[in-house]
């Protein structure tokens, strides 16, 4: 039985097609080698990519493919020789021990740094200053949090690397046009520094450089059974959107099926810090050192995994709400924050009894646990934005489609699936993949299809306490789906949230306990502190749960936690020298780098072309958020 997949057909197919003739001819004419540095030949390369693929194929199915490639080609490369080459400047995951005494096998978030700005395909696309947008949010780096929390320490003024607040010297007495906001003028100042300051002596020059943190937990095997992998992943948070949805900005951490998500942050978190503090990279952009801080600006994940990683009780809880301490779902309370958590957490720990424990998880909302994840400077309380996934798409929405087709009769739903397929969608990007009979098995992108016609498609049947909930939850997608915020719509946007709540919760009274209900009302606020819902979607996080899955199903499962960060460690620096980053000083050869770029190559390995864009199916699950052509600035209409 054949384990190969149709893209890895696909994959021979053009491989045979387009390189058997050049490889041989590249061989025996010219016998030169350097071109495809840091590999032998062309056919290493290849073949080298073949056996680390993301997806991988069997090991039968890998010694068949090399015995084809020996017949054409006798200096073809043993199987063991491409898993045991090493890549110039790979890192391998770092072992580690946890609390709890469980192996946990790391690719630092640093590496992930210094590759990022050692790589010309994505340094070119860093923002390293905060952007004032004027009106319109459309990027994360627009956001409030980035202007208050992430400045820049220094600018670069006539060619120089200038520190903020530092004093300058003119040339003249006449300064001109002041740039920047003047806060004091002194006519002298006295005060002379002794000795060198201990960050500006160095003169590298300072860039900000966001991360986003991402967990979340899948299954190791393709079947129902559930064993559980907890993931850790991070990207950076200072590309634009369309940038930051690229599989190369997408950085594999850690993973593990022996111990939960807390325990492997661990392993982590004291590379997180140096992080925070700054460390020294190779810029390709700037060709010299630069000194980049890179501290966490907001964590990605579902609201039960969020609600894990904050000591949070969870949505059952008598305060359900994550980010306030709301006791009631239809409206907001206090806003929470990590130094309150921490005052709580101690009175719970200082307590002697069990049953006075117990009284203050409850009136908190909170549990006494020991999280590394506190020891970062983000407040993790502010920092957990609403996402549209699992709160509109597979909340507020499901709810809704739910309790309107439980209400309809057999007929009616006949008549529903007939006004579906009447519908034109060609200016939708997707549809309902089943029969509106199966909305109970709906998953996110069928809801997504659902609500872009639902308005059309089942105002006939809608009373008028539901006709004035689903309009109102269709603002609420709309919101959710905008590529671009208008900031002087902020009162109103913030009013439609709270009316929908209001009227869902008059509409069916049980929405009040329902957390993903009450997270519609924080919405405006985390799309003013960190731009469009769109700039930090989980969805493209998700999209990789079945390139771990694969990984594990191909190993030997002794070490899952060692093989699978191995495997993405050496696929993620194979990325990075094929996209000619800078390694001890040198950089992949030019016909390597235009066959890592050629269509079947990338379609094998990423599952889409990198000159592509993200409306080419750059995230290649099925299901998952392509680019949003058809979103539209939500507008007061």
């Amino acid at each position: 039985m054949s384990l190969i997949t149709v893209s890895e057909e696909c994959f021979f197919d053009n491989i045979e097609d387009n390189y058997c003739d050049s490889v041989t001819s590249d061989l025996s004419e010219t016998g030169d080698i350097g071109n495809y540095y840091p590999f032998d030949s062309v056919t290493h390369a290849l073949l080298f990519m073949l056996v680390h693929s993301p997806r991988p194929l069997g090991e039968n199915n890998l010694k068949f493919v090399l015995f084809l490639c020996k017949k054409l080609n006798p200096a073809t490369p043993r199987l063991d020789q491409l898993k045991d080459y090493q890549l110039p400047c790979f890192k391998p995951p770092v072992k580690f021990t946890t609390s709890s005494g469980t192996d946990v096998f790391v690719n630092l978030p640093s590496t992930f740094v210094r590759n990022c700005f050692a790589n010309p395909l994505i340094c070119q696309h860093i923002v390293r200053m905060p952007i004032v947008a004027k009106d319109f949010l459309t990027e994360i780096y627009h956001g409030n949090r980035k202007h208050t929390q992430y400045q820049c320490p220094m600018v670069i003024a006539a060619g120089q690397h200038i520190f903020l607040n530092d004093f300058v010297t003119f040339s003249h007495q006449s300064c001109g046009t002041t740039l920047g906001q003047v806060l004091a003028i002194y006519q002298k100042d006295y005060t002379v520094l002794t000795t060198p300051h201990p960050l500006k002596s160095v003169g590298i020059p300072v860039v900000i450089a966001p991360l986003f943190l991402y967990s979340d937990d899948t299954s190791e095997n393709r079947t129902k059974k559930w064993n559980k992998f907890d993931v850790w992943w991070t990207s950076l948070a200072c590309l634009p959107t369309e940038k930051a949805h690229d599989t190369t900005n997408i950085f594999f951490v850690a993973c593990s099926n022996r111990t939960t998500a807390i325990p492997i942050s661990e392993s982590f978190i004291d590379d997180l810090k140096s992080l925070e503090k700054g460390i020294r990279v190779f810029d390709c952009v700037w060709q010299e050192e630069v000194l980049v801080i890179a501290p966490v600006i907001c964590l990605l994940c579902d609201n039960a995994r969020a609600s894990e990683l904050l000591n949070h009780l969870g949505s059952t809880a008598k305060k359900l709400c994550r980010i306030c301490d709301t006791s009631d779902g239809s409206m907001c309370g206090d806003h929470r924050c990590k130094s309150k958590a921490e005052e709580c957490i101690a009175n719970i720990v200082s307590e002697q009894t069990e049953k006075g424990k117990k009284m203050l998880r409850t009136s908190y909302g909170l549990r006494e646990m020991h999280n590394p994840l506190f020891e970062l400077s983000v407040d993790l309380y502010k920092s957990t934005p609403v996402e549209a996934l699992h709160t509109i798409l597979l909340g507020c929405c499901k709810y809704m489609v739910r309790e309107f087709m439980d209400h309809r009769s057999a007929k009616e739903k006949k008549e529903i699936m007939a006004r579906i397929k009447a519908f034109s969608t060609c200016g939708m990007n997707c549809r309902i993949s089943s029969s509106i009979s199966y909305f109970k098995s709906f998953v996110g992108r069928d809801f997504k299809a659902l609500m872009q016609m639902a308005l059309f498609v089942l105002h006939p049947y809608f009373t008028v306490s539901e006709k004035k909930c689903w309009f109102l939850l269709a603002k609420v997608f709309r919101l959710c789906y905008c590529i671009s915020f208008s900031a002087s719509d902020t009162a109103y946007w913030k009013n439609v949230c709270s009316e929908f709540v209001r009227v869902s919760v008059d509409y069916m009274p049980s929405y009040a306990k329902r957390l993903k209900t009450h997270l519609v009302l924080h919405l405006v606020d985390n799309i003013l502190d960190f731009g469009p819902t769109q700039c930090y979607n989980t969805e493209r996080y998700e999209s990789y749960n079945s390139l771990v899955r694969a990984q594990n199903i191909f190993g030997n499962r002794q070490s899952p936690s060692r093989d699978i960060a191995t495997n993405f460690a050496v696929q993620q620096h194979l990325t990075f020298i094929c996209s000619r980053g800078y390694f001890e000083g040198k950089q992949c050869g030019e016909q390597l780098y235009s066959i890592y770029l050629s269509t079947q190559v990338q379609q094998f390995l990423r599952g889409v072309s990198i000159k592509k864009t993200q409306s080419d199916k750059d995230i290649y699950q099925p299901g998952c958020l392509r680019k949003l052509h058809h979103g539209t600035v939500p507008s007061r209409s």
